[in-house]
């Protein structure tokens, strides 16, 4: 899955289904039979058989809109893809030799197994076509991602943790920009913190 995440992602989502389903608070609470009835009625978009996910995205940061976002979701068992486009009102196409199918809500969602299913939005076919024939070649060291995203997967793949979350913020602020920010804030003056040595602190963040 990681290696169709494009090296220009700054969003990063891993969920592993089957271990989160098996927590103590997802039985107490019940989350299986609601999460399945949320799916039947539409308003829940993981799959009830779903055993891992994969989300990322190119976020602008500064005004909070994905460029694209893309996603992929490993199933308990084979799934035809012709039944999820008729489910959404979708119409089929292939696309480097790939069933896929376009939904109405301007993604689009493509078989890469019998039981692994991966989406993209916009539903750009051009853009989809070139992210598929970029990602189906393995890079070198095995990965596109950033840094910080890589370090963020290796939670999910080593440690077992069942929801990880990251963010790369890395050189997403101008340190002239953060300093005047800084020196401007009462906040900041209130509080007698070095504005040189805070606007370095966040400067360095990789991350969140």
């Amino acid at each position: 899955m990681r290696l169709r995440v494009p090296a220009d992602a700054n969003t990063l989502v891993l969920i592993n289904a089957q271990k989160m389903f098996r927590a103590p608070v997802a039985d107490r609470e019940r989350w299986p039979e609601r999460a399945k009835a949320a799916y039947d009625a539409g308003i829940f978009a993981l799959p009830p058989d779903a055993t891992e996910v994969l989300l990322a995205a190119r976020q602008d940061i500064e005004f909070g809109q994905p460029v694209w976002e893309m996603g992929m979701v490993r199933l308990a068992g084979d799934r035809d893809l012709a039944g999820v486009a008729a489910r959404y009102g979708g119409k089929m196409d292939n696309i480097q030799g790939r069933n896929a199918a376009r939904l109405p809500d301007d993604r689009y969602v493509l078989q890469f197994k019998s039981d692994m299913l991966g989406t993209y939005l916009p539903a750009d076919r051009q853009q989809v076509s070139r992210w598929l024939r970029s990602t189906d070649v393995t890079p070198v060291g095995g990965s596109r991602m950033s840094p910080y995203l890589q370090k963020a997967f290796a939670y999910a793949t080593k440690v077992g943790t069942p929801i990880i979350m990251a963010f790369d913020v890395a050189d997403t602020m101008s340190p002239d920009q953060l300093k005047t920010t800084l020196e401007n804030s009462e906040i900041v003056s209130n509080s007698g913190l070095d504005v040189n040595g805070l606007a370095k602190l966040f400067n360095s963040m990789e991350g969140i």
